[in-house]
């Protein structure tokens, strides 16, 4: 038996074992559920039972995610794994259940759907189209043959992402020791040192990423950082196959499931529903930043004696100006201690939200490490909005990028019987409060003691974007609640956030915005392009010794950027999103515009004005993902969002030419 009272996260998980006690009475819950939405007739309930479905299954999904990767003992990752492997499983089987689908569309196709809330309608189109994604309408052959190219994108993705995770054993031989000269005396001893340990020769140097990463920083000789690239980057026809394969498949499952490219298919439900419409905002924001971009180019060409400027020359080019260039970050440090930044949070979001911080201690299992903090999120009106663990420090095994986890989704539990699940022991409240875990790598030990880098003030702002989306979102149900909105708008709310720790005042950007700008639009564009009939593109390019997937990205990096590619390079096969966010590289674009044209238009002049931090949640936070994003912002901005972005955009870019 599982024991109740709080637990790790305020859940019933006092041991490992608890994990796997929850799980298993979590799915015998659901088949429960699952049997009573086959009884029931009315659309209300029906949909309501769908979503209590989904919040069952993710209470216990969502903390085995935030186990794997977070916590510090072994048995818990070990059984959150194990456990996630099981559910996953079942979800599976729900998503390819075509009793539960046929009674979502009896639902939906029921006279009173139409009159239903338009959070409630929303919810059921979500369901339906995750139905509909999984292949639900193909007959049994053509199902069985889209369960098998599932297979393979999945198996194909795994083996991408392994590759990507590290050079391919290879070494880079030069042909006397001259090459030594290039680097400082410091460097020369540390490769020294890494020839020795790997029994190698001087002239010879292995392509792992601390030699790779070193030389492309600080090696003077741009011939020996082009080879260096060229080596590093360059993949063998198997590992760049992998890719190839993996484009097919994902355009043969879109075919599959009738529509013209994987573009279409993914982009259908997003902000931009057509590929040719993003492709077109894509190249019209290049061509707004291209002429900044220009002007900082031309500082790397200057601080490269005026010769061309090759792909490979990029980090050493801009290592060499921030050596030249530095910046005071001592008073900085001196002020901004991690207490600090964490009061100014607090401050900024009672003036923007009436909402306070509120450090809170924790029951004895509760926490999974001691220098873990929590805190309740409390409006001055409407109480208690929910909890935020924050695990702030770095430490092994852990998770190495800054995340928001999302525990539990906030929501209405409704009156029906099912309302209070397995995970957790809350009876008596009408509501199912949000809880996160904000985790980041900050390096330290001790709160108390800790001050922020700029690096540092930058994630935590970001994350407690997040943060709030979960806590001040105010939807029905949980499958609509807070960052659980569409794809390429969830970063929005996040990276507005980052601006409200920006004082333009005194500290000035990246030189080199611009041209970072610039490649990121490369990579967008690329994914995009990828997935627009690879079949069919990459017969256009298959003649060239080059490999079809290494010619378009060159092409289009010497047409969006202002660098020489190293053609010799297939850089393509590092960039591990091509799998993880497949035709929607552009999202933090995306939002990076939405949220400047926000602050630029509302904020900006008054970053603390409670009334238009009162708008914000009303007309967008509120919602979480239970309106059409591109429907909202434009209610919200008054205008068409790309219009506005693109105004921002030319805004921004006169102010730094003038």
């Amino acid at each position: 038996m599982t024991r109740s009272g709080s637990g790790l996260l305020g859940s019933k998980i006092h041991r490992p074992q608890d994990i796997l006690n929850l799980a298993r009475e979590t799915r015998d819950r659901c088949i429960n559920i699952r049997n009573d939405i086959l009884l029931s007739s009315k659309p209300k309930v029906i949909i309501e039972y769908f979503d209590t479905l989904s919040d069952h299954l993710c209470s216990i999904l969502d903390v085995c995610e935030f186990l794997r990767n977070i916590h510090p003992k072994e048995d818990y990752v070990e059984l959150a794994n194990y456990s996630s492997v099981n559910l996953m499983e079942y979800m599976n089987t729900l998503n390819t259940d075509i009793e539960l689908y046929k009674k979502l569309v009896q639902a939906i196709d029921n006279p009173e759907f139409q009159a239903l809330p338009a959070e409630t309608k929303q919810v059921a189109m979500v369901f339906k189209r995750d139905f509909e994604a999984s292949g639900i309408n193909l007959t049994y052959g053509t199902g069985r043959k889209f369960v098998s190219i599932l297979t393979e994108i999945d198996s194909l993705g795994n083996t991408f992402q392994r590759n990507s995770a590290s050079f391919d054993a290879k070494k880079i031989k030069f042909e006397d020791e001259s090459w030594l000269n290039s680097v400082s005396k410091d460097m020369q001893t540390q490769f020294k040192s890494i020839q020795d340990r790997m029994r190698l020769g001087r002239k010879e140097l292995p392509v792992v990423d601390s030699v790779v990463n070193s030389l492309l920083h600080y090696c003077e000789d741009q011939n020996i950082r082009k080879r260096i690239y060229g080596t590093a980057y360059s993949a063998s026809s198997e590992t760049l196959d992998v890719l190839d394969n993996l484009l097919i498949k994902r355009q043969e499952l879109a075919e599959l499931t009738g529509h013209k490219t994987y573009a279409d298919a993914t982009l259908r439900d997003k902000f931009f529903k057509k590929p040719d419409q993003l492709k077109s905002f894509l190249y019209e924001i290049a061509s707004i930043v291209r002429p900044l971009a220009d002007k900082e180019f031309n500082i790397l060409r200057q601080l490269n004696g005026g010769k061309t400027v090759y792909h490979s020359d990029n980090a050493y080019l801009m290592n060499k100006f921030s050596l030249q260039n530095p910046v005071d970050a001592t008073e900085l440090n001196e002020v901004l201690s991690l207490s600090y930044c964490m009061d100014t949070l607090s401050n900024m979001f009672t003036k923007l939200y009436q909402v306070k911080l509120q450090w809170c201690d924790m029951e004895r299992n509760e926490s999974w490490h001691p220098s873990v903090k929590k805190v309740k999120v409390i409006h001055e009106t409407e109480g208690l909005l929910g909890f935020i663990y924050i695990d702030f420090f770095q430490r092994r095994g852990k998770h190495n990028t800054p995340a928001h986890f999302v525990i539990r989704c906030g929501k209405e539990k409704g009156s029906h019987k099912y309302k209070e699940n397995c995970v957790w022991n809350e009876p008596g409240l009408s509501k199912q409060l949000p809880v996160v875990v904000l985790s980041f790598n900050f390096h330290g030990e001790s709160y108390n003691d800790y001050h922020c880098s700029l690096n540092d003030i930058e994630a935590l702002f970001h994350e407690f974007g997040h943060a709030m989306h979960s806590m001040l979102s105010k939807t029905v149900f949980q499958n609509t609640s807070g960052t659980r909105c569409q794809m390429d708008f969830a970063e929005v709310p996040s990276t507005l956030n980052e601006f409200f720790a920006t004082d333009e005042r005194k500290y000035s950007n990246s030189a080199f915005d611009n041209i970072e700008k610039l490649v990121q639009i490369h990579h967008s564009i690329l994914d995009l392009e990828y997935h627009r009939d690879w079949k069919q593109l990459r017969t256009n390019l298959v003649g060239s010794s080059q490999h079809p997937t290494s010619i378009l990205y060159h092409k289009l990096l010497k047409e969006v950027t202002p660098f020489e590619p190293i053609e010799s390079s297939d850089p393509q096969y590092k960039i591990t999103h091509l799998f993880n966010y497949g035709c929607t590289y552009y999202s933090y674009l995306l939002c990076e515009g939405l949220s400047m044209t926000i602050w630029r238009k509302y904020f900006q002049r008054n970053p603390l004005d409670s009334n238009q931090g009162k708008r914000w949640r009303e007309m967008v936070l509120s919602f979480g993902g239970s309106k059409d994003a591109y429907e909202m912002l434009r209610e919200y901005l008054n205008e068409d969002p790309y219009d506005a972005m693109r105004n921002s955009w030319h805004d921004m870019v006169k102010e730094k030419s003038s």
